[in-house]
């Protein structure tokens, strides 16, 4: 049977450990001009299909556990580090809701989660796609930034999570997922 609700992911496993202090990322200094910066090696993207959905992330990201058939949630991380990952959550949708009807699903029910989810944006654009998106606060120590795509009858969001002030730390991928996530 075909949902419109949402699956909402809050307090669903925020273990993310609190560390030391940012490491600033190449490029991302305001004052360093354009002639030094110099492009981060990027290693080969990996397709991941996750049930219907398939998305493409750098090669050094894996599937977190072993994704049970039928699942609609699985955890990818890269390699070596658990401080930041993206939380993929896909659901079916009734034939009459498109990113509008989502959107004031979600407007709903981020009132009564607020200030857990925040900064709703229910008609913005990232990673040169139509999305919704907002902010979840599930722990003191790490922010999850939501990217909710609709397509082909389906709610996918793309969670990106990362420790709080990091968020140059996992952006990239964050916006390789959801320029590249499909539905088949």
């Amino acid at each position: 049977a075909a949902t419109a609700g949402w699956v909402w992911t809050a307090g669903q496993g925020a273990d993310l450990p609190a560390v030391g202090a940012e490491v600033p990322v190449a490029g991302d200094s305001a004052d360093e001009s354009s002639a030094t910066r110099q492009p981060m090696p990027r290693p080969p993207s990996v397709r991941h299909e996750l049930g219907p959905v398939r998305l493409e992330l750098p090669g050094d990201w894996r599937v977190r556990d072993p994704v049970p058939a039928g699942a609609e949630r699985v955890e990818l991380v890269p390699a070596g580090g658990r401080d930041r990952r993206i939380v993929l959550v896909h659901s079916l949708l009734r034939e009459d809701m498109d990113l509008a009807g989502v959107g004031e699903v979600l407007a709903r029910r981020a009132d009564e989660r607020s200030p857990v989810i925040r900064d709703l944006d229910p008609d913005t654009t990232f990673a040169d796609r139509p999305v919704i998106a907002y902010v979840e606060a599930p722990d003191e120590f790490s922010l999850v930034r939501w990217f909710v795509v609709v397509e082909s009858g389906m709610q996918v969001a793309v969670g990106c999570q990362f420790l709080v002030d990091e968020w140059a730390g996992i952006k990239n991928e964050c916006e390789q997922a959801v320029h590249t996530v499909t539905v088949e």
